[in-house]
């Protein structure tokens, strides 16, 4: 991509440059192009097998399944440190609102691949599981036994066929705009795909289980929780290993060479302060933490995805419920120069995406954004009946 594809973003968002500056974006474009060169003979060889094995007793997510979350929010679950401070409250919406019969329960909760064991493991029963990678190495963390007999697994067609082949529930795929994976489904079908059923990514699977919430769910509220982005700092490679997913278990990154804890790098974020005086919103503090250079690309593309769309008219909501962490936390443009490093440790010259994206973008913990939910709907639900009492 090169200045001018840049600047049809800057058209549609001025201020784009607050998420994406313009470096950025080059880098993600660079880094796309050469993750495809590098993948897409085994993502081909992984759509042939999962089209032969798995595609007609699973079929694509989009049939039967748009328009699902029209009155409900859906809560994607990451693998972020910051996971175990919303665990009591996943358990609750699971045992609670979760054994409603579907059409009377307010969330839809989609669990990533690496936290999905984590969550059955608590008695978190997530309507949903995503894998996006295709890597051979996923196998153990989609192995879960019985207990994910209810649970659909939203796979990427270029999942590993042996990784989908260990879900014990039904599976349901979706493809990217991949024109090599496109022209494998158009020779396994017959005909071409409909390219409006394909998803973008944002390369990893929380960013796309947004996509797949907004763009074919159609929810009006998205929150996601352990979605830190980052990790705690330490000058020590293994400290950051450890504190990198919320159970530790960094092997599978061995596995498949993808050590992104291995970047010392820092960015600032946030952390809800325990705080004993009772505020009608929980105390922010700005604090600096680790992260990846994949982990900054994520977050700049789903915070200037939402912009973006905004822009053209979408109406949702976001709500991050991560509780830490750097996504949402953006640095000011007239600091973004590189000759101004030190003014990069001023807190004065950084935003949260709320101030950006006033009522639409909102840090919340996830007990406070459940229940501001549940009461916006309930008060369109009143309102609703009034006029028809009129």
């Amino acid at each position: 991509m090169d200045e001018q594809d840049y600047q049809q973003y800057k058209d549609v968002y001025k201020d784009i440059g607050l998420v994406i500056p313009e470096n950025v974006f080059s880098y993600i474009t660079d880094v796309d192009g050469k993750t495809m060169t590098h993948f897409e003979k085994e993502w081909a060889k992984n759509a042939k097998a999962n089209l032969k094995h798995h595609m007609k007793k699973g079929g694509w997510i989009n049939d039967g399944f748009g328009d699902i979350a029209r009155d409900k929010a859906v809560i994607s679950i990451g693998a972020g440190p910051s996971y175990n401070r919303n665990v009591d409250t996943l358990y609750a919406l699971s045992t609670t609102d979760g054994i409603k019969d579907f059409e009377y329960q307010d969330f839809i909760t989609i669990a990533s691949n690496h936290q999905v064991k984590p969550c059955f493991e608590k008695g978190i029963i997530p309507h949903f599981a995503i894998v996006g990678d295709s890597s051979a190495n996923l196998k153990s963390q989609l192995d879960v036994g019985e207990v994910g007999k209810h649970t659909i697994l939203i796979a990427n067609l270029i999942a590993d066929p042996d990784v989908v082949s260990a879900w014990p529930g039904p599976v349901k795929f979706i493809t990217n705009k991949n024109e090599k994976i496109l022209k494998v489904i158009e020779d396994h079908d017959g005909k071409p795909y409909d390219p409006q059923r394909c998803f973008v990514g944002g390369g990893n699977v929380l960013n796309l289980s947004f996509m797949i919430a907004v763009g074919l769910f159609r929810t009006s509220a998205w929150m996601c929780v352990g979605n830190d982005l980052s990790f705690p700092r330490s000058d020590d490679k293994d400290e950051r290993r450890q504190g990198f997913y919320a159970d530790g278990d960094y092997s599978t990154n061995i596995k498949s060479k993808r050590d992104e804890a291995k970047d010392d790098l820092s960015w600032m974020g946030f952390e809800f302060s325990d705080n004993i005086i009772q505020t009608p919103r929980p105390y922010v503090n700005f604090k600096i933490f680790n992260t990846s250079n994949q982990m900054f690309v994520y977050k700049a593309w789903l915070e200037a995805s939402a912009l973006l769309s905004w822009e053209k008219g979408s109406k949702y909501t976001i709500y991050n419920c991560s509780e830490q962490g750097i996504l949402g936390m953006v640095l000011k443009e007239d600091a973004q120069d590189p000759d101004k490093y030190k003014e990069k440790f001023d807190h004065n010259n950084w935003l949260m995406m709320d101030e950006i994206a006033k009522n639409r973008w909102r840090t919340y913990k996830l007990e406070d954004a459940a229940k501001e939910f549940i009461g916006a709907k309930n008060y369109l639900y009143s309102r609703q009946q009034g006029v028809l009492m009129q």
